[in-house]
């Protein structure tokens, strides 16, 4: 079953959905956006670096806060991740022989951070009020705050 449509509870259809699941496809997302994202950093041109270097760093934070909460719940962050990470080097890859990593890069940036938004939104949604969800909203918040202050970085 298709994990894009954030219900991530196969066995019993119209069941709330899993939090845990949710948890484990935002770290899929987040790890498949820092692969990318890492690319970027590593080839982008002198003038966009630091905007690549933000996101990277950010997404760096977050993995690990979401890898805590996973791992209290006996889950294995390392394993998660998908090809959706090799397919983003190799578009980084691309791009760079074709025209360089520059401003130019914000609109399929955006349009990434936009799918890991959507996790985030999908975890706050089945997460109760704990702390848990507090730090969830807190690096939600962060992500759009990254994405505000880059948003004129489009070359």
């Amino acid at each position: 079953m298709p994990r894009n449509d954030m219900t991530l509870n196969p066995d019993r259809p119209g069941a709330p959905p899993d939090p845990i699941a949710l948890l484990v496809e935002l770290d899929t997302r987040l790890a498949d956006t820092l692969e990318g994202v890492g690319a970027l950093r590593d080839r982008a041109e002198p003038g966009f670096r630091p905007v690549a270097e933000d996101f990277h760093a950010l997404h760096t934070r977050q993995r690990a806060a979401l890898g805590a909460m996973l791992r209290a719940e006996g889950h294995d962050p390392a394993r998660d991740g998908s090809a959706f990470g090799t397919v983003h080097r190799a578009a980084v890859a691309l791009r760079d022989w074709v025209g360089g990593i520059d401003g130019g890069v914000m609109t399929p940036l955006v349009q990434a951070e936009k799918h890991v938004l959507q996790a985030y939104d999908a975890a706050i949604a089945a997460t109760p009020e704990t702390d848990r969800r507090r730090v969830l909203d807190a690096d939600r918040a962060d992500l759009i705050a990254t994405l505000d202050r880059h948003a004129s970085d489009d070359g």
